[in-house]
């Protein structure tokens, strides 16, 4: 193998980042520091390119020397920095949230609980009272035969079980008359 083929095998050669952290004299977590950082190349299939990372991490160490490169105490400092500033954006995030729904409840976007248990109270009376007067009117109006209207009143009474169990569900219990008024 010629001298040309074995440096280009070499510029091709991937490892994995305990192989690279020992030929560095650094830990693992370094290494990952390093890509974080963007010095090093993100990994492909968690290997890392040896002579792009060599060549990296001695124009680091080199800017280090002559006081160009950033030191690990910047590099942390400025990592607790932008810790912070996202603590901070994620608390204003949450105000913001909590302001908009301020906003929205005073302006009637969004409505009291009350107001909707009073609402909904309404319109399930509205609705018992359609649905119990219901037979009757039919057996009035259109002269049903007694097997029709038993049979019209069974799905009224499977009607007002399915309401009444959605008010359950919603409200903990059907809202009573009482909310209505």
């Amino acid at each position: 193998m010629s001298r040309d083929q074995q440096d280009l095998d070499l510029d091709e050669r991937m490892v994995s980042a305990a192989t690279l952290a020992r030929l560095l004299q650094v830990t693992e977590r370094r290494v990952f520091q390093h890509v974080e950082d963007g010095l090093f190349p993100k990994a492909q299939a968690s290997r890392y390119p040896l002579v792009q990372c060599l060549q990296a991490r001695m124009r680091y160490l080199e800017g280090l020397a002559s006081g160009r490169a950033e030191t690990d105490l910047d590099v942390e400092r400025k990592r607790a920095q932008i810790d912070l500033l996202r603590e901070q954006q994620r608390k204003t995030s949450a105000d913001e949230r909590r302001i908009t729904l301020a906003v929205q409840t005073a302006m009637l976007e969004l409505l009291p609980a009350t107001q909707v248990r009073r609402v909904m109270a309404e319109v399930l009376r509205v609705l018992t009272n359609g649905l119990d007067g219901l037979p009757d009117r039919l057996e009035h109006k259109l002269a049903l035969a007694p097997e029709v209207l038993q049979a019209i009143d069974s799905e009224v009474n499977r009607w007002r079980e399915a309401l009444h169990t959605k008010a359950t569900e919603a409200f903990g219990e059907e809202p009573s008359a009482s909310d209505a008024t």
